[in-house]
């Protein structure tokens, strides 16, 4: 079975003119109208689901702070290409000073010019005294105690559009992978289950916005022989049931969520 084609935004402003009974119905909608239903469908999937994206982010050393793209919303994780081991140069160009760098801390870490490493031996003990696993167990731990107090271990933070990488100057010129949540969905490169519930919401604010317009003539519509009756009212009762169910079933899908590669 093919599957099935994914509209785009002028494509499903056809479709929903159809699904309202055009051309055989009048349908009381300017294009304007759907393409404000169709933008509010946009804000409603990205707040609700969303796109996940990875994209690689360029860093310099140095530089702590940058400005997010636009259509980033919010990161969800970052992964630091090289690793979160930090030389004995950049934990001092970080700001701890330079009198870390040869300096055996904690009893069992070493810090070299080629990052952080364990010595199995170094622990305060002979080595016929503690095994060489006994001893490597103690040294990660001490590791972990290294990059809570010094801040050795790289971390991030977004602060509204800012991006903000820790420590400062810790991280050297190159590459991260970002992996963010978008705030602008474009409908035809969505999977098709979220095409489907995003169009189905887009109809929906139609039928808000036809229905109000409609129950503007609540005694029916004159004609040249008699009037006859609108269905707005009917059309915003059905929109807002079919907008609580879409509520629960986006909900229902949660992650994961579409991703794209940029």
């Amino acid at each position: 079975m093919a599957p099935r084609e994914l509209l785009s935004e002028e494509g499903l402003i056809s479709w929903i003119l159809r699904y309202l009974g055009a051309p055989f119905v009048k349908v009381e909608l300017g294009e304007d109208h759907i393409r404000d239903a169709i933008e509010d469908a946009r804000r409603w999937f990205a707040s609700k689901k969303g796109v996940r994206k990875f994209v690689f982010f360029d860093v310099v050393q140095g530089v702590s702070e940058y400005v997010l793209p636009h259509d980033v919303e919010v990161v969800l994780d970052v992964a630091f290409m090289g690793g979160s081991a930090l030389t004995s140069e950049q934990i001092a160009s970080a700001g701890f000073g330079p009198g870390y760098g040869a300096v055996d801390l904690m009893g069992g870490l070493a810090v070299t010019g080629t990052g952080l490493s364990i010595n199995a031996y170094s622990v305060g003990r002979g080595s016929a005294e503690i095994g060489p696993l006994s001893s490597l167990t103690i040294g990660i731990q001490n590791v972990d105690q290294f990059s809570r107090v010094f801040s050795s271990e790289l971390d991030w933070r977004q602060d509204g559009r800012v991006l903000r990488l820790f420590p400062t100057r810790g991280y050297p010129t190159g590459q991260i992978l970002l992996e963010c949540k978008l705030n602008q969905v474009v409908i035809e490169q969505l999977p098709e289950r979220d095409h489907e519930i995003l169009k189905r919401y887009a109809v929906v604010g139609c039928k808000k916005r036809l229905g109000r317009i409609r129950s503007k003539y609540p005694g029916g519509f004159p004609g040249a022989q008699n009037s006859f009756d609108l269905d707005g009212s009917a059309l915003l009762d059905e929109a807002r049931t079919e907008e609580e169910q879409l509520n629960i079933e986006i909900m229902e899908t949660g992650f994961p969520m579409a991703f794209l590669l940029g």
